[in-house]
């Protein structure tokens, strides 16, 4: 009778139990259950995801180039038609492993290109995938993949990219930050005038709800108005397309959000209205991780943004460094005579003492005066450095004791 009631469990866990509402059993009964993370483990894998949306794009100009070894394999391998899939079947992905073995390939080629730096920035894959080699839940080189990277027409649209990985459950979409090459991204940055939006229907219950949410026009219409004759798709819509076909394959999985600079302002804008969504094929709460990101909305944006935190929709640690100027930005829109405003858990990153600074704030702009009594951000004669994804990546390691100490849910027990 045990064992019919054991396999019975297994039944109901590969159904519904354990796709949607509560951890799978089988990974309960095997110790296989993905451990929680702290704040640092969260921090630093979203930081080498939104590395790789910058390494992903270098290595598909080389290979459309034909400056790699066997280019036309490599760009089939990284979709020809600038997705991995090309929309048609989320099931052909890209090993993390194989990615790696494509840079390994031309790695004389790419030091020569982009220096000992440069080539630095590739090498954030190896990392992920010596990750990947020591788990102790799935073993197979695929655990972690590249489900899809789109980059088509990127003169005129964002570029995207959604990974997987099966270790910890998780579903990643992220956004690549401002690229100078050939793109329409710096053009979108400097549209400041705010776009007025209506709110979404599952935040109007709230009482607090305002009636219209007000948004940077260069990043919301960078996500919400480019469709034309040959795409006929919103690049919104694409994604949700995308990530509804995974989540239907992968019942019980999370969703993750990340992006840096450009990237995560449009990260923080697309998490908004996903967890808004009434589609029950969206998983909540949706757990958004951005660094170095223009604030991308107003007080009515903020005002939303925080019912639908309250709600435990959704949940966001914005990372910024104390010298980047970005974050900062222009905090007003002068047509409008309204002030942009951020949202989620503020932590703050020094290349001294204090380190670091964290805490949700619900007041923007405040006074920020660290432990040494600085009362403005430091002045640098490279702000370039302090907005650059490497100085990021570099001060989350360095804050590795620290940050270990917390988990993202710390930050939310007064909602």
């Amino acid at each position: 009778f045990a064992f019919f009631c054991l396999i019975l469990l297994i039944f109901f866990d590969a159904t519904l139990w354990g796709s949607r509402l509560l951890p799978s059993v089988g990974h309960v009964l095997w110790g296989r259950t993905p451990p929680r993370l702290t704040l640092f483990e969260e921090a630093e894998r979203m930081m080498l995801v939104s590395f790789c949306a910058y390494s992903l794009a270098e290595l598909r100009r080389e290979a459309k180039a034909g400056n790699l070894k066997e280019s036309k394999k490599v760009l089939h391998l990284l979709g020809q038609g600038g997705s991995t899939n090309g929309g048609q079947n989320i099931g052909k992905s890209l090993a993390v492993a194989d990615l790696l073995e494509i840079i390994d390939d031309n790695r004389y080629y790419l030091k020569r290109k982009y220096g000992l730096y440069g080539l630095s920035s590739f090498d954030v894959v190896r990392r992920i995938d010596e990750r990947r080699a020591k788990t102790k839940i799935v073993k197979s080189k695929r655990s972690i993949t590249l489900e899809d990277y789109n980059d088509s027409d990127e003169g005129r649209k964002l570029v995207y990219g959604i990974a997987m990985d099966r270790n910890e459950r998780r579903i990643t979409l992220f956004f690549r930050g401002t690229y100078p090459k050939g793109t329409n991204d710096w053009t979108r940055n400097l549209q400041f005038d705010m776009r007025k939006c209506p709110t979404p229907p599952l935040v109007l219950e709230d009482d607090r709800a305002p009636q219209q949410v007000l948004f940077h026009r260069g990043f919301y219409e960078y996500m919400f108005d480019n469709q034309d004759h040959d795409h006929p798709k919103e690049r919104y819509d694409e994604i949700l397309d995308h990530l509804k076909k995974l989540f239907k394959k992968h019942r019980g999985f999370k969703l993750y959000i990340t992006g840096h600079s450009l990237g995560g302002a449009l990260g923080t804008m697309t998490a908004f209205y996903l967890a808004s969504s009434l589609d029950p094929d969206i998983p909540k709460p949706i757990t958004v991780f951005t660094f170095g990101s223009p604030m991308a909305g107003d007080e009515s944006f903020r005002a939303a943004y925080q019912i639908l935190e309250s709600k435990g929709l959704i949940r966001h640690l914005r990372v910024s460094n104390y010298e980047d100027m970005i974050p900062k930005g222009l905090p007003f829109s002068v047509a409008d005579k309204k002030l942009y405003k951020h949202v989620g858990v503020d932590l703050v990153l020094y290349n001294r003492k204090p380190w670091y600074e964290i805490g949700y704030k619900r007041v923007w702009p405040a006074q920020r005066v660290p432990k040494d009594g600085v009362a403005f951000p430091k002045f640098t004669l490279n702000p370039v450095r302090a907005h650059d994804i490497t100085e990021y990546l570099g001060r989350i390691l360095d804050n590795f004791d620290r940050l270990k100490e917390y988990e993202l849910d710390d930050f939310y027990p007064d909602f």
